[in-house]
């Protein structure tokens, strides 16, 4: 069992709910793709380590059975340090910091951090890694004093805009994350990671057109990016979901996520999807979000029976009973009767999402199918129809 706090990681409380959890490993793999082209060599490993745990946490975490035994061992866990803390030369504070960091060591990281900010107050290095210790650690309001310093101390280094930008879009806030992005790619335009993180952002928060179009241009200008390439490939599959239905918590008949109701929707997704399968992307995203899709894609296509298997069995019945009567015409129009209305009420499954969420229903019946889809011809041929038959049948048969 892994010994990793996943929730910490992903920044959610160990209560989050299933549709919680799921859309926030969405919306970090989105991030942490971003992230692998960060100035920081230890922001770029960490979004690679990152990244490459999230197969474990979707099997743990929204395993119910895992997930138990998880959390059980997740608060026996106490913390050892890795390292012995040694007083060290205050020029390799801040050097001894980072690569506590890159070790995975946040506790012995911070207590570096800490001292190489009183060693040297006027330092904008030391500040950057003290905020960027703090926020490991779980203390929000302290990283963003400190990288305020560090900016304050320093303010026309773009990198420091960056970590703050980063800070914010780690915690939900992406307006303030957008700005100081905005600023990083201001003092540095050449920088196509301050501007991909722009685009990326834009994304997250439904301007997805506009941000894609940032990303494309980052990648014109470093084509042999697989970060980058992997990243407009994450949003366009994004875009294939951007009309799809909310449903939250709480719906008795279909599971929190996103729903299409409409056909548009499907080929709009199937779109996305072969226009990711073209592009150099990693395994990374051809395992994770494009299976995903294509997978969703592949069911939602099906078809399910709406109908009542009353009428398909009843039908049935009569015809058995007409053949056994030698009435053979008769017993065939039951039968074919049968088919055309099974057929009939065949439903994709994107009008059950539609009747799920539109009316809470839980499955059809023949008579919401004709009302809302036009879609029974069966008991049509059976109500209208044969009637007709039978009157034909009766004035041929006894009258002269």
């Amino acid at each position: 069992m892994a010994t990793v706090n996943y929730y910490q990681i992903l920044g959610i409380p160990e209560t989050a709910t299933v549709a919680e959890i799921t859309e926030k490993i969405k919306e970090k793999s989105m991030l942490w793709t971003q992230r692998q082209n960060a100035n920081r060599i230890e922001q770029q490993q960490e979004a690679v380590n990152n990244l490459r745990l999230i197969p474990q946490m979707k099997d743990i975490l929204l395993n119910p059975e895992k997930r138990a035994e998880y959390d059980k061992e997740l608060k026996s866990k106490i913390y050892t340090p890795q390292v012995e803390r040694k007083d060290v030369d205050s020029e390799d504070l801040i050097q001894e910091g980072w690569i506590l960091i890159s070790m995975g060591n946040i506790p012995d990281a911070l207590y570096y951090a800490t001292k190489a900010t009183q060693a040297f107050p006027n330092n904008p290095e030391a500040w950057s890694l003290l905020g960027y210790c703090e926020e490991q650690w779980g203390n929000y309001s302290d990283a963003i004093d400190a990288m305020n310093k560090a900016i304050k101390l320093e303010p026309n280094k773009a990198e420091y805009y960056y970590d703050l930008g980063c800070l914010f879009e780690d915690h939900g806030d992406d307006a303030s994350a957008l700005k100081q992005y905005q600023r990083a790619a201001t003092i540095d335009p050449k920088t196509t990671v301050y501007r991909a993180s722009i685009g990326s952002v834009l994304v997250s928060s439904g301007q997805i057109e506009e941000g894609v179009r940032i990303l494309e241009q980052c990648i014109k200008e470093e084509p042999n990016n697989q970060g980058y390439t992997d990243l407009l490939a994450m949003c366009y599959i994004e875009m294939g979901y951007r009309n799809w239905t909310l449903v939250p918590d709480g719906n008795p008949h279909v599971s929190p996520g996103y729903y299409p109701t409409k056909n548009e929707h499907l080929t709009e997704m199937e779109k996305v999807i072969n226009q990711v399968e073209k592009m150099n992307i990693s395994n990374d995203v051809k395992q994770g979000p494009l299976a995903e899709a294509k997978n969703l894609l592949e069911k939602l296509k099906r078809k399910f029976f709406s109908g009542s298997f009353l009428i398909v069995g009843g039908a049935i019945v009569l015809a058995i009973v007409c053949f056994l009567l030698k009435s053979v015409g008769l017993g065939f129009y039951f039968l074919i009767g049968a088919i055309l209305y099974y057929l009939s009420c065949m439903t994709p499954q994107y009008k059950f999402n539609r009747r799920f969420i539109s009316t809470g229903e839980a499955g059809g019946t023949a008579t919401n199918d004709f009302l809302t889809d036009s879609g029974c011809l069966g008991p049509i041929v059976i109500i209208l129809i044969l009637p007709i038959m039978i009157i034909v049948n009766f004035i041929r048969n006894y009258t002269k």
